[in-house]
């Protein structure tokens, strides 16, 4: 099932020169997707779209067969989640327990029912102790925690991550990745990254690569992150493993390209 689909997709600032041209992809139900492109790409520019922050020039917007537009964007976000770059712009509540209760008042969740919808999100993501504790006394790792479960408690079908980990700290974003893997793995939800982070794309089931507004690259990761020439013309990074190969190249050994840094190692063990 299509859960999220763009189809000739153009949008522009005030006027201004596009920002995505005519731009199609379709994000499958149940799937990690990353999408991954320099600064200026349209990377953030496509996740307001997905969630109607943002109104497309020209083109269509699906998201679970319904046509993102004013009659049906109350419905759309009822089963969108949007974990944004700066935890700090989602806080609302005093303490954990209030920020991670917003959603559930808004959805007008009966009292008696928030209390273990709290505890159970709050539980699932490593924050149960922290409930009393106020948001801005968190690490920023623990913040895009909070975030995650106020998210969560709302039991969205897509939950979209834009650039969640680049303001952390390198524990603070190695927690916040394995975070989203578990939550892909936990809940069976369709999850969407607008990332910079390679490694986390090597973890996803499939990626876009945005240029100028369009899709440049797109496939599972394994057959798109070795294309190490087209990702370094595009400016982007490419996987610790494919720098190592490229090493060992450089010193006349050749070891299969591989993203996974396992198999690489691998390979380096069967040299013996």
């Amino acid at each position: 099932m299509k859960e999220i689909q763009f189809k000739n997709i153009e949008f522009s600032y005030h006027n201004d020169e596009k920002v995505i041209n005519d731009l199609s992809f379709t994000i499958e139900k149940g799937s990690y997707t990353t999408l991954i492109g320099h600064n200026g790409s349209g990377k953030s520019t496509v996740a307001k779209l997905m969630i109607g922050l943002l109104e497309a020039d020209s083109g269509e917007i699906l998201v679970r067969d319904l046509k993102m537009n004013v009659e049906n964007i109350s419905k759309i976000r009822k089963s969108l989640g949007m974990v944004f770059q700066n935890p700090d712009n989602q806080f609302i509540g005093a303490t954990v327990e209030d920020d991670i209760a917003f959603g559930l008042e808004n959805m007008v969740v009966a009292q008696e029912k928030m209390r273990d919808i709290i505890l159970k999100y709050a539980n699932d993501v490593g924050m149960s102790e922290y409930l009393e504790r106020e948001p801005e006394k968190l690490s920023g790792g623990q913040k895009q925690r909070v975030a995650i479960a106020g998210v969560l408690a709302m039991a969205p079908e897509i939950i979209i991550f834009d650039e969640a980990t680049s303001m952390l700290d390198p524990k603070g974003k190695a927690e916040i990745k394995a975070m989203i893997k578990q939550i892909h793995k936990q809940y069976n939800i369709t999850v969407i990254s607008i990332t910079h982070d390679i490694e986390e794309v090597v973890g996803s089931d499939y990626v876009y690569v945005l240029a100028n507004g369009q899709i440049a690259l797109e496939g599972i990761p394994a057959d798109v992150l070795i294309m190490e020439e087209e990702l370094i013309d595009l400016s982007l990074d490419v996987p610790f493993a494919i720098k190592i190969n490229s090493l060992f190249k450089e010193q006349g050994i050749n070891l299969e390209k591989t993203i996974n840094f396992e198999g690489l190692v691998e390979q380096i063990c069967q040299l013996k």
